[in-house]
């Protein structure tokens, strides 16, 4: 979270996170995003199966989620559709 707190809010319009991280799980750190800046656009990532997880964080407010092994182009599009559900005007500089 440090990293992410470096930034102010309007600093950064989105993150991509793995759910697997050091010290919380992916609910946990979009959770505590959410409070930083209830506009961040955030899409996840992991290699482990976890339906219900996906579900509880899109439930919870992620954007997106792509399973590992991902091809470049395919994560490159979730965050495009992502950022044009959110934010318009940002996917056409992308």
């Amino acid at each position: 979270m440090s990293t992410f707190n470096s930034f102010g809010p309007t600093d950064a319009f989105g993150r991509g996170l793995d759910y697997t991280m050091p010290g919380m799980n992916g609910v946990q750190v979009l959770q505590e995003l959410l409070r930083i800046d209830p506009e961040v656009c955030v899409v996840f990532s992991s290699g482990y199966s976890m339906d219900h997880d996906v579900n509880q964080l899109l439930a919870a407010g992620a954007l997106a989620f792509v399973p590992k092994p991902y091809r470049p182009q395919d994560l490159v599009q979730t965050i495009r559709d992502t950022l044009a559900r959110r934010k318009p005007m940002i996917s056409e500089e992308i």
